[in-house]
C-alpha cells in the first residue's frame, strides 16, 4: 500500500512560510516528512515566490507571489491592494509600491535607465509575470494604441472635433477653401488656429 503524502494536509503558503523562517531541515521534522520530499516541494513551489534577496527593500516578512499578490508573514494574510486613478495596482509593504514593478524586480530584473513596465494584454490590473515586461515609453504608447486605450482624437474628453469632421475639413481645404478653418471656428466657437492645425496635421496625426 503506497504511503500517503503528509504535506497534503497543509497549505502551500504555510509550508513556504515555515521553510523561509526555519529552513528545510527543521520544516521536514515539523511537517513529518523526509528532507528529500521537503526539498522537492520547495523546488516546485518556491519558484513562484520572490527570492530572499529581493525582500530586503520591503522587509523580510513580505513575500511577492508571481501573480502579484503579496503575503504578510506577520499577519498571516495577503496584503490589501488598491487600484489608483491611473489604473495601476498598489500595495502597502514597507511603503506604497506599484505591484507590477515589484513582480518584475523580483522575477526578472530591475529597470534600466529609461525603461518602464509594459502590460502586454492592456490590463493594468493583471500583474502576473507572464503579462509584464520592461520596455521603452514608446513601446508602452504603442501597446495602448494597439489595445484601443489611447485618448487621441475624439477619445479625448476635451476634443471639440471628431475624426469625420477633420477629414471633411482637410478635403475642403486642399480643394481650395483656404478660409474653411476660420468659418468653421466662428460657427462652433473654436480657435481658428486650433482648427487649422488639425487640418494641416500638426494635431490629429493619427488619421
Amino acid at each position: 500500500m503506497p504511503k500517503l503524502d503528509p504535506l497534503r494536509f497543509y497549505k502551500s503558503d504555510d509550508i513556504i512560510e515555515y521553510v523561509s523562517h526555519h529552513g528545510k531541515r527543521k520544516a521536514a521534522k515539523h511537517f513529518k516528512c523526509s528532507l528529500a520530499k521537503m526539498c522537492n516541494f520547495c523546488r516546485i513551489n518556491y519558484s513562484d515566490w520572490s527570492p530572499p534577496g529581493n525582500r530586503r527593500k520591503w522587509g523580510s516578512h513580505f513575500y511577492v507571489y508571481i501573480d502579484g499578490r503579496v503575503w504578510n508573514c506577520k499577519l498571516h494574510a495577503w496584503s490589501a491592494q488598491t487600484v489608483r486613478k491611473t489604473g495601476h495596482t498598489y500595495v502597502q509593504c514597507g511603503g506604497s509600491h506599484a505591484v507590477h514593478k515589484l513582480v518584475l524586480e523580483c522575477f526578472d530584473r530591475k529597470a534600466r535607465k529609461g525603461e518602464e513596465c509594459r502590460h502586454l494584454n492592456g490590463d493594468a490590473t493583471y500583474n502576473h509575470k507572464r503579462n509584464l515586461k520592461w520596455g521603452t515609453p514608446q513601446e508602452n504608447v504603442n501597446d495602448r494604441i494597439r489595445h484601443g486605450m489611447n485618448n487621441n482624437g475624439s477619445r479625448n474628453g476635451k476634443a471639440r472635433l471628431n475624426e469625420k469632421h477633420v477629414l471633411i475639413l482637410r478635403k475642403r481645404y486642399h480643394a481650395g477653401e483656404r478660409d474653411i478653418h476660420k468659418r468653421y471656428a466662428r460657427r462652433y466657437g473654436m480657435s481658428a488656429i486650433s482648427v487649422k492645425q488639425a487640418i494641416t496635421g500638426r494635431y490629429w496625426r493619427h488619421i
